[in-house]
């Protein structure tokens, strides 16, 4: 697996680098204003259930006590469990109230008391990433040994959101929502169209630029797009290129895309079937009912052929074992039907 891994983390880098290839040429200037307008800072909260509790923190914490260990003590915020690390954070994109907490305060320095609708705020920003649990270079490596498995991102949000950081966008721009909401529609758009375009010139033969990998990738690209606008059966198409392509230009990328197939025709299958859009026990597993399954059952089918054909080169990958279970459930078929190589019987789960 080592070598999948290393492809996975090339692949999603790749999102960083197309994001820079789409926007060559259109609007650098802008951009470049963009970026050194920003002021990302490491910051850190702890949020309280009442007033008093959050008094007593800040008291403590002007006192000199460690922030991280209050953050894990104190704060009813999901960041708890990582000193209320809330990661590298652009100040003038922060909510109002937030914003105007931190107005004027530098490395190191605390905001006053902020109430917010799950309790009451305190904001740090931090002098640099906390090193206890996240550490990247420990985590990659763990990673690289195997004990934390990478998967394969298909909903396309790293994509999106590559494609947004990069695409021009008019001053204070992120101080209104609807605006926000029309930029990230309109660089999806153009992102589709600008891929579109490039394909389209490199399949005709008028364009030598992009090598066949390049290409693949492209089409890898554009499918976790259309993923993110749940857009399978465009995802799909341009899943089935890149894996084509890959058995040439990219024989170690071949496996991801086999599960990102299977995954791509199990979430299809999913929407076909209302399981995001009804109440339905058909969205729990393991099954209340062993009896129930899909109405409509190809597109779980087609799924299962591409994790079998995945799991027959990896079969100890215990990700793709769980989808596959996930799809013999989805034909009513678990976990009877599940080859007993790939089986997690029901007891795994409890």
């Amino acid at each position: 697996m080592q070598h999948l891994r290393a492809a996975r983390h090339s692949l999603s880098a790749s999102a960083i680098v197309f994001a820079f290839v789409l926007f060559a040429g259109t609007g650098p200037k802008a951009i470049a204003q963009q970026d050194a307008a920003s002021h990302p800072v490491e910051l850190g909260i702890i949020v309280t259930a009442t007033e008093s509790e959050a008094t007593e923190v800040l008291k403590q914490l002007n006192a000199g006590w460690d922030f991280s260990v209050l953050a894990k003590e104190k704060s009813i915020d999901s960041t708890a469990v990582d000193g209320g690390y809330m990661g590298k954070q652009n100040v003038d994109q922060l909510r109002p109230d937030l914003r105007d907490a931190l107005a004027g305060r530098t490395t190191g320095q605390i905001s006053g008391i902020v109430p917010i609708s799950s309790g009451f705020a305190i904001l740090k920003i931090l002098p640099a990433t906390p090193a206890e649990d996240l550490n990247l270079n420990h985590i990659s490596a763990m990673i690289a040994s195997g004990d934390i498995r990478q998967g394969p991102p298909i909903g396309g949000f790293t994509e999106s959101f590559s494609v947004f950081q990069k695409y021009p966008k008019p001053e204070g721009w992120n101080h209104d929502l609807k605006q926000s909401c029309d930029l990230r529609t309109q660089s999806w758009d153009f992102a589709v169209d600008r891929f579109t375009k490039l394909l389209a010139a490199a399949e005709a033969g008028n364009s030598s630029t992009y090598s066949a990998s390049e290409v693949m990738k492209i089409h890898a690209y554009r499918g976790q797009l259309y993923s993110f606008m749940g857009k399978m059966e465009e995802a799909i198409k341009d899943l089935k290129a890149a894996y084509q392509l890959s058995q040439t230009a990219a024989p170690d990328m071949a496996p991801q895309y086999l599960e990102d197939l299977g995954g791509a025709y199990l979430h299809l299958s999913e929407m076909e079937n209302g399981i995001y859009s009804k109440t339905s026990d058909l969205g729990i597993f393991p099954p209340l009912d062993h009896k129930a399954s899909f109405e409509k059952k190809e597109e779980s089918k087609t799924a299962i052929q591409y994790f079998t054909q995945y799991l027959k080169q990896f079969p100890n990958d215990l990700e793709v074992k769980w989808d596959l279970n996930l799809g013999y459930y989805t034909l009513g078929e678990y976990p009877d039907g599940v080859p007993k190589e790939y089986l997690i019987p029901e007891g795994g789960y409890k």
